[in-house]
Formats: C-alpha cells, sequence, structure tokens
C-alpha cells in the first residue's frame, strides 16, 4: 500500500483468475511471472509472506482451469489452445510455487485426493499440477512422496485413460525419489512397462522411463538387459520418433555404467538394429534402384555414441572403440550413397562426430579414412557440415605432433572448394552456415596447433576471406569470424611461458603486416554501414586484441581507418566532422593502462612519479598517444593540420595548434594558443626547434628561461619575492595564471596588454573597452598583487587617478573606488 502499490490490484487479478473461462486468465500470466521473478530476485522473507496468501489462491484456480471436460475422451492433447494453456499453467506454477513452498503445496494437493473421492476430471488436475511442481521438492526422507508414489503404481487400469496419462508423466517427474528409495524401482519400471505397451500412453511411457534411466543410472544397471530387449524391439511400440530416441539415450546412459570389460559386447547389441537396417536400405537401394531414407537410424546411432561415455583410466583401452571401427564401414558406405543429399549427409556426419568424441583419440585409425572421404566428396558437393567435422577432428587431435600435418593437409583441401564457392556472386551472404563452420575449423586449429596454421600458405587467405566476411550480418556467421580473429591476435600475446611465444608473436606480426590496416578498415566500416548492434561486442573484442598485439600501429591504423569514413553524403550532407573522429580516436586511450610508447618517430616518456614527467620530440611523421591518469590526457593525432589536443584533466589544459613543422615561438598568431595552468601534479617538457627552448618544471624550484629574441624576453624566476618581467611589443600577448608564490608587476606602455584568465576562482580582463576602462600607473607606489585562495584578495594602492572596474563573468561583477582606506575581498560565488 505505500507509493503507488495497492494489493487491491491482486484482488482485481484474481477476479480474472476466476473467470470461467480459461482465455481470461491466461490474459494475467505475463503479470505473475513478473512478479515471481522479482520476489525471486529481492529474496526477502516478509514481502514472501505479503504475497504467499495471493499465490495460493492462484494455484487453486489455476488446478480448476486444466480440469478436462467430463466427457473427454483419451489423452490430453499438448497441440490444441487448452493444450497449449495447460503446458503455460506448469511453466508459472514452476515459478511462482517458492512463495508458498513446494512441499506444502505438494502436501496439500495430495491430501485432496486422500480425503475426498473426487471425480477423474479433478483428479488428473490435481496430478497435473503436482508434476509440474515434483522436481522442486526436497526428496531426502520425504514420506510424503514415497507415499505418493506407492498409491500412483497402484492406481487401477480401469481409471479413466487420462489419470493413467498425467500419473505417469508424475512418475517421470519423481525419478529422484526413486533414485533414494531403490525398492520403488521395481513396480514404478512394471508400472511404466504396462504403459509403453499401450499405444496412448507409450510415449509418455518411454519418456518417464529415460528420466528414470538419467537419474538412477546406477540402480538401473541390473535391468540393462531389459532396456536392451526394448530398444531391440523399438519399433513395435508406438512411440514418437523423439520418445524413442529418448528410450536409446536412456539406455545409452546405463551402458555406460556397466563394468567395461561388458560394454563393448552390449554396445555393439545395442548399435546392432540400427547397423542392420542401414545395411537392409543400403542392398535395397542396390536391387532396385530407389532411395530410403536412413536418417532415423543415423539420428539412433548419434544419440547412443553421444551418451555413452564410460570412465576410461589413462592406458586402458576404450571399450567402444572396436565396435565403432566395426561400424565405420557401414557409414562410409551410407555417407557415399547419399553423398548429394545435405540432410542425410549432415546426419553422417552428426554420427560420426559424436563416434568420434566418444572414444576420443581411440579412433586415430579411422583418421585416415574419415578424412580421405570427406576430402573427395567435399570437392564435389560441399556440405558446410564436413567443414564442422573437420573441426572436431582438429579438437580431438591438434595436439598430437603425428597428426598435425594431415590435419593441416585436410584444411587446405577443404578451404579451396569454400573459397570458391564464397567468391561467387553473394557467395558470402548466401553461404552463412559454410562461413560459420570454416571459420570453427580455423578456430580450432588456432587453439590447438597455431603454429602449424601461422606457418603454412593457407593462412594467409583464410585471414583474407576473415577480412571480407567481417561485414557479414548473420549473427553465428558473424560470431565465428570475430572469434576466429580474435583468438588467432591473442595467440601472439598469451602464454608467454611456452617456448614457442617466441614464434607465435613473430608470425602473428608477419600476418598482421599484411593485413591488420585492411582488417582495421574493414572492421570500422563494417560497424558503421553493415552489422547490426548485437554483433558490435565481437568487433570490439577484435580490436581490443590489436590493441595489446601492437598499440602504436593500431593507432595508427585506427587513424586511417577513420579518414577513409566517408565525410558526406552522396547528396552532400555532413555525416561526420573532423573533430568528432578525432574525439572517437581518443576514446580507446582513456580506458588503457599502458605507460610508455617508442618508436622511430616518437618518444615518449612517463615516469613514475607523482609529478608526471613527459618528453615529446616532434617529427613530421609521427603520432602520439599518452595514457590517461588522474593528473593527465594528452593525445596527439598526426595529420596534414597537425592538431595536438592535451585535455581533460581540473588541473590542466593546453592545446597546440600547429604545421607539420611544429614550431611553438609563444606568440599570438593564429597557429597558436596555448594556456597553462600550474598544479602541483603537472611536470612537462616540450622540446622544439633551435630557435626555442622551453622547460617548463613545475617544482618548489621552478626555474623556466625561455631563448630570447629581438621581439621577446622571457624570464621566470621562482624566488619568494617571484619577479615576472615583460617587454611588450604589439605582437605579444600573455596569459598567466596565479599561483601562491605568483606577483606580477607590469610595466604600462600604450603598447601592452595583459590578460589573467582560466581558473576555476578567478576570471579578470584588463582591457580598453567601452564597458570597462583599466588604468595602471606606472609608479613606483603602485603594486599589484593575485593571491591563489578560493576567495581571491586583490589590494589595489590607490591614487588619485585610479579607478577599477571587475566585469564580466556570470558570477561575478564588482566595482573598485578608491579612497585612500581603500581595500576590496572579492568572494568568488
Amino acid at each position: 500500500g505505500q507509493g503507488m502499490g495497492d494489493l487491491r490490484t491482486l484482488e482485481l487479478l484474481l477476479i480474472c483468475a476466476g473467470h470461467p473461462q480459461y482465455e481470461v486468465v491466461e490474459i494475467s500470466f505475463n503479470f505473475w511471472y513478473r512478479l515471481g521473478e522479482h520476489l525471486y530476485k529481492i529474496n526477502d522473507a516478509a514481502l514472501h509472506t505479503i504475497f504467499r496468501p495471493y499465490i495460493q489462491r492462484l494455484l487453486h484456480c489455476l488446478a480448476r482451469h486444466c480440469q478436462l471436460d467430463p466427457d473427454h475422451e483419451g489423452i490430453p492433447e499438448d497441440t490444441d489452445d487448452f493444450g497449449e494453456f495447460r503446458m503455460r499453467v506448469s511453466d508459472l506454477v514452476k515459478d511462482v510455487i517458492f512463495l508458498v513452498g513446494s512441499m506444502e503445496c505438494f502436501s496439500q494437493l495430495y491430501a485432496t485426493l486422500k480425503e475426498g473421492n473426487p471425480s477423474w476430471e479433478v483428479t488428473e488436475a490435481v496430478l497435473f499440477i503436482m508434476a509440474a511442481i515434483a522436481k522442486s521438492v526436497d526428496p531426502e526422507n520425504n514420506p510424503t512422496l514415497a507415499e505418493v508414489l506407492q498409491q500412483v503404481v497402484l492406481l487401477p487400469e480401469t481409471v479413466h485413460i487420462a489419470v493413467r496419462f498425467t500419473s505417469i508423466e508424475l512418475v517421470g517427474e519423481m525419478s529422484e525419489v526413486v533414485d533414494r528409495n531403490p525398492r520403488f524401482l521395481d513396480p514404478v519400471l512394471n508400472y511404466l512397462m504396462k504403459g509403453l505397451r499401450e499405444q496412448p500412453l507409450a510415449s509418455a511411457a518411454a519418456k518417464s522411463i529415460h528420466n528414470i534411466c538419467s537419474v538412477c543410472r546406477d540402480h538401473m544397471a541390473q535391468h540393462f538387459q531389459g532396456l536392451l530387449d526394448i530398444a531391440r524391439a523399438l519399433d513395435t511400440f508406438a512411440l514418437s520418433t523423439e520418445a524413442a530416441v529418448g528410450l536409446l539415450k536412456g539406455t545409452a546412459l546405463v551402458l555406460a555404467r556397466l563394468p567395461l570389460e561388458k560394454i563393448a559386447e552390449c554396445l555393439s547389441d545395442l548399435c546392432a538394429v540400427q547397423v542392420l537396417a542401414l545395411k537392409k536400405l543400403l542392398s535395397e537401394e542396390s536391387t532396385n534402384g530407389k532411395s530410403a531414407d536412413p536418417t532415423v537410424w543415423l539420428d539412433r546411432l548419434a544419440v547412443i555414441f553421444r551418451h555413452t561415455n564410460p570412465i576410461v583410466e589413462n592406458g586402458q583401452t576404450h571399450p567402444c572403440q572396436k565396435v565403432i571401427q566395426e561400424i565405420w564401414p557401414v557409414l562410409s558406405d551410407t555417407l557415399n550413397t547419399h553423398q548429394a543429399d545435405n540432410r542425410i549427409v549432415e546426419r553422417c556426419c552428426r554420427c560420426l562426430r559424436f563416434a568420434v568424441r566418444c572414444v576420443g583419440k581411440g579412433s586415430a585409425n579411422l583418421l585416415q579414412p574419415l578424412v580421405t572421404q570427406m576430402v573427395s566428396v567435399y570437392q564435389v558437393y560441399p556440405h558446410s557440415c564436413f567443414l564442422y567435422l573437420g573441426s572436431i577432428l582438429v579438437d580431438e587431435y591438434g595436439m598430437e605432433e603425428g597428426c598435425r600435418q594431415g590435419l593441416l593437409d585436410m584444411l587446405q583441401a577443404l578451404c579451396m572448394p569454400t573459397f570458391q564457392l564464397l567468391e561467387m556472386q553473394n557467395g558470402l551472404r548466401n553461404h552463412p552456415d559454410t562461413v560459420d563452420d570454416l571459420f570453427r575449423l580455423a578456430t580450432r586449429f588456432v587453439q590447438r596447433s597455431p603454429v602449424t596454421l601461422l606457418s603454412s600458405s593457407i593462412i594467409v587467405h583464410i585471414i583474407q576471406c576473415a577480412v571480407a566476411a567481417a561485414s557479414l550480418d548473420h549473427r553465428d556467421a558473424n560470431c565465428s569470424v570475430m572469434k576466429f580473429m580474435r583468438d588467432l591476435i591473442h595467440t601472439g600475446v598469451s602464454n608467454d611461458h611456452e617456448e614457442d611465444f617466441e614464434l607465435r608473436k613473430q608470425l602473428i606480426g608477419q600476418a598482421m603486416g599484411q593485413h591488420g590496416q585492411q582488417l582495421i578498415t574493414q572492421l570500422m566500416t563494417s560497424c558503421c554501414f553493415c552489422l547490426p548492434p548485437y554483433t558490435l561486442p565481437d568487433v570490439a573484442e577484435v580490436l581490443w586484441e590489436v590493441m595489446l598485439f601492437d598499440r602504436p600501429t593500431f593507432c595508427r591504423w585506427l587513424e586511417n581507418a577513420l579518414k577513409a569514413l566517408p565525410k558526406e553524403t552522396s547528396g552532400g550532407a555532413v555525416t561526420v566532422t573532423h573533430k568528432q573522429l578525432t574525439d572517437f580516436h581518443k576514446q580507446p586511450e582513456v580506458h588503457t593502462g599502458l605507460i610508455n610508447i617508442n618508436t622511430p618517430e616518437f618518444t615518449c616518456t612517463l615516469t613514475n612519479t607523482p609529478e608526471f614527467t613527459c618528453t615529446l620530440t616532434n617529427t613530421p611523421e609521427f603520432t602520439c598517444t599518452l595514457i590517461n591518469t588522474p593528473e593527465f590526457t594528452c593525445t596527439l593525432i598526426n595529420t596534414p593540420e597537425f592538431t595536438y589536443t592535451l585535455t581533460n584533466t581540473p588541473e590542466f589544459t593546453c592545446t597546440l595548434i600547429n604545421t607539420p613543422e611544429f614550431t611553438c615561438t609563444l606568440t599570438n598568431t593564429p597557429e597558436f594558443t596555448c594556456t597553462l595552468t600550474n598544479t602541483p601534479e603537472f611536470t612537462c617538457t616540450l622540446t622544439n626547434t633551435p630557435e626555442f627552448t622551453c622547460t617548463l618544471i613545475n617544482t618548489p624550484e621552478f626555474t623556466c628561461t625561455l631563448i630570447n629574441t629581438p621581439e621577446f624576453t622571457y624570464t621566470l624566476t621562482n624566488t619568494p619575492e617571484f619577479t615576472y618581467t615583460l617587454t611588450n611589443t604589439p605582437e605579444f600577448t600573455c596569459t598567466l595564471t596565479n599561483t601562491p608564490e605568483f606577483t606580477c608587476t607590469l610595466i604600462n606602455t600604450p603598447e601592452f596588454t595583459c590578460t589573467l584568465t582560466n581558473t576555476p576562482e578567478f576570471t579578470c580582463t584588463l582591457t580598453n573597452t567601452p564597458e570597462f576602462t583599466c588604468t595602471l600607473i606606472n609608479t613606483p607606489e603602485f603594486t599589484y598583487t593575485l593571491t591563489n585562495t578560493p576567495e581571491f584578495t586583490c589590494t589595489l594602492i590607490n591614487t588619485p587617478e585610479f579607478t577599477y572596474t571587475l566585469t564580466n563573468t556570470p558570477e561575478f561583477t564588482c566595482t573598485l573606488t578608491n579612497t585612500p582606506e581603500f581595500t576590496c575581498t572579492l568572494i568568488n560565488t
């Protein structure tokens, strides 16, 4: 009831839940989802208590809405509108049950079945809700769960078939209870086998058997022969394809728990039905010339290989190795027979993929014939699944010295037809799966044997293909391309303790030297004009790796890439300004922590002292990027106009606008403006041309000497008295910034103007304008002192001739009218 909250809103929503039509309550589901999610995140027991009664009433309404019609015949449908509504109810119950308590709710639901004599439709709906929450109930030492399981498996066959169907699903959801109470295993399996033999219940029973096998693997080992018998007679049951595959999955999971010496024989028996079916199809095709679909049997073999994962110690022969070698000729013949059919070839490759994964390096004997067949078929029919299978082989064998050259030969053989396919008109866009699988294969090579790949001639073509594919806006394909480039460049900086690190670094340097500029330009262009936002994080990772590998070169590449972007549309409208590109180029520097950048063109030294010393040596070619620290940020961008910008700290701002020759004379010309604000944190040394030397070192000893020219004399001597003498000429304007030590004596001549500016506390301009008159009498009696404190104290010694007016800041206007006793203190607010 606080703020805009009002629990009466929930009362209104529960009115919807009580409406006789289920479509009305379904409208409110999104609210209940969000509410449950929010309360789960904040995890406040007091709030849970407030909302619990509302959720209890909601669950009661949902159970009533899930009831089938009393005259319903057969099992519940899951494909019609009401079936989909029940699935959404199941999901919602799972999301909000934590507010009520799984065990409490489960017990209440069971009590409604025990205490009354509900109709079959009420019973079925209650069992349906119980099945939704069964897995969230703690099965440890829980007598209620054990009692429910015991009662369910005793249901007579005479009850409505919908009740039997839902009870079978409930048993499958209670597999953890069976695992902790093995005494129930036999009656549960008997109950499920009865359902398996009845056509309407078969698929639900198969799914529950699969769940029992997954959770109770060790207990089910004694029942493996029964599972094998079911697998042999699989097609005699009225099972959906999904249910049949699930049964084989459960059987394979149990098979992996058998003693190693039994696994080979049992695996052979389990695969025999599928292998015989494939042989029969091949034989029939050779006899009558008709092509039969082998995908059902290939999928079943694949699920068996995928989930048969016994624990094999080092030195032991994998028990599945012999079986897979025996099956290989059938798979090879199937692949050859259907090599033109992408769907069947894909299933063959998937089956072989899981076979290789199953035995790992134990499948080495298959490597040569498998690769030979892959390459042979791919030359004629470039199915991308061969590239995927190749990546699996590289993943398994890429670190084996004896296999590397053979795998490289495979890669080169697969790349040639791939490049031909992708070089066709719109080839990249029309074949994103091929792009995805090609760069997955290349990435595996980078991960397992980078030197092998980098030393080969094919790497040049792969990188060129990656650059071309960088603009592809297909999610998976672009992700694979970026991962390949990221991992490839990362090879040059990672694992620097390994003996091949220098070689890897050298090879990456050569590759980047050839393709780096092209890559960066393509990435920047793609980000601006081709790629959707969700791909940009992957692109950023590639840019980051390039910067880590060679930062100065990356900065140059990035600058060139930004220059190459179109500045105007075809209609002449400006799309980006030079300043925007400059600001963008500076952004990557802000977040890095590198300290020293040294190239033949440029020397930058950042010494690790609190005062921060930097030396810049200027040449026409140089580009300088200085790292952001709390005291200092400096970005130098090398363009014909040469802009040197030192920015972004409260303590320091300096802008030098210059020419390729970069001559700084500290004179007021259109080419040059310099503002220095003295702070304890900043020390900078600028070394320039023979005509000019300036050293500004801000230390307690502070000495700066500028070489005199006929136009200019400048002497700063830092002593307690601190005298600053300006010999003025029409060409000279000087900006002074106040410091605690600073005293300025101004020699007044008609040609001289002095401007005091640019500190947060103080802005003062002494110039002759219609609004402002300043007369400084040049006599020994006159002293003008600026003391740099937050409150700014200014003392003027008056003479009859003197009037002083300070104006022109938004915050501050002051008029000082002199009297013999006059002293003025200005507070800057």
